[in-house]
C-alpha cells in the first residue's frame, strides 16, 4: 500500500525542523474497573497489536522518491512492530509523581518521532492511584489523530469490548524507494 500523504501531513512534514517538531500529543489517566486486573505494557501492546488491522495507517512510515521525482509518501512497514512504538514512560516497575512525568513528557516531545518508523507512540505511565496513563504522540494533526487513537485504543484493555482482535502481517517493501 503506497498512499500520498495528505496536504496537511505533507505540510507538517515541510514545516518540521530540528528545533520544531510537528507532533502532538496528550495525557490521559484511566481508573481500572473493579474485578480487572491492571493494565501493564505487555496486555497494552497486544491490545493495539490486536487493532492494527483496522488502522492501516498506524503500520505505515514515510518513504521518499527519487530526489525531485515527487513528495514523499506512506508505505507500509513490514518490519512494523508494536513493541517499538508503545513504550514505557519512566523506568518500568518506578511509579511516576506528577512532577517528575511532566519533566518526562517534556523531554519526550522535545525528541523528534524516528522517520524510519511509523510516526506514532504510546508512552504507558504506572500509578498506584490512577491505574494506568497512556501518552500518545503523532505527527498527524491533533483532530485527525483524536479519531485515529479512538479508533485504535477505544480506551479499554478489557477483553468485554466486544473487539476482536486480527492477526496483521506487514507487505514486503516498494521496490523503488531511497
Amino acid at each position: 500500500m503506497a498512499e500520498r500523504l495528505s496536504a496537511i501531513d505533507g505540510s507538517f512534514l515541510r514545516v518540521e525542523s530540528p528545533s520544531a517538531h510537528m507532533h502532538v500529543a496528550w495525557s490521559a489517566m484511566f481508573r481500572v474497573p473493579a474485578g480487572e486486573p491492571r493494565p501493564t505494557l505487555t496486555r497494552l501492546r497486544r491490545h493495539i497489536a490486536g487493532r492494527l488491522a483496522r488502522v492501516p495507517r498506524f503500520r505505515c512510515r514515510l518513504a521518499w522518491a527519487p530526489p525531485g521525482m515527487g513528495e514523499p509518501f506512506w508505505v507500509e512497514d513490514p518490519d512494523f512492530d508494536v513493541a517499538n512504538h508503545v513504550l514505557p514512560l519512566g523506568t518500568l516497575g518506578l511509579e511516576l509523581d506528577d512532577q517528575r512525568f511532566e519533566l518526562l513528557c517534556d523531554s519526550v516531545l522535545s525528541a523528534p518521532l524516528d522517520r524510519r518508523r511509523a510516526l506514532w507512540e504510546i508512552r504507558r505511565r504506572a500509578s498506584a492511584t490512577e491505574g494506568a496513563g497512556w501518552w500518545p504522540r503523532s505527527t498527524t494533526p491533533w483532530w485527525t489523530a483524536a479519531r485515529r487513537w479512538r479508533s485504535l485504543s477505544c480506551c479499554s484493555t478489557s477483553s468485554r469490548t466486544g473487539w476482536r482482535s486480527y492477526r496483521w502481517r506487514g507487505r514486503r517493501r516498494p521496490r523503488r524507494e531511497r
